[in-house]
């Protein structure tokens, strides 16, 4: 069970990384 709750945080990390990076990278241009 902790597995998976570790898993679904690091998930939700990496989408919101992405999510800031795109938002970075739409700002520039």
């Amino acid at each position: 069970m902790a597995k998976r709750l570790v898993l679904c945080a690091a998930v939700v990390v990496a989408l919101l990384a992405f999510t800031a990076a795109e938002g970075e990278a739409s700002r520039k241009l």
